[in-house]
């Protein structure tokens, strides 16, 4: 599909990167693409290339919407077996928590 094809173009980890790098808004647009980019055909890159913190931190959104992408991205990603480890050591199970007090 077309977003394993923008993955394998090397989009996941510039985003990565330049979410790691940038202020406040580019931050949260890179977190947005992050998520947006994650599908049936990209969810295990998209852990394994280190963009599960950029997914986490739309979690702390003021913007419902930011919150719900934030938790329909953490159900694709977790479907998948082998990144559930990761997500547990990388802290899904207490935004999960904080989302669900959330209510959004």
């Amino acid at each position: 599909g077309f977003r394993d094809k923008i993955v394998e173009s090397g989009a996941l980890g510039a985003l990565v990167s330049l979410w790691e790098t940038s202020e406040d808004q580019m931050r949260h647009d890179c977190a947005v693409a992050l998520c947006n980019l994650t599908g049936e055909d990209t969810e295990i890159r998209v852990v394994q290339e280190g963009a599960l913190p950029a997914v986490l931190s739309l979690s702390t959104s003021s913007v419902p919407e930011d919150q719900k992408l934030c938790a329909q991205t953490l159900v694709t990603l977790s479907a998948v077996k082998d990144n559930q480890a990761v997500m547990v050591q990388e802290g899904v199970v207490s935004t999960c928590t904080l989302l669900a007090r959330t209510g959004n």
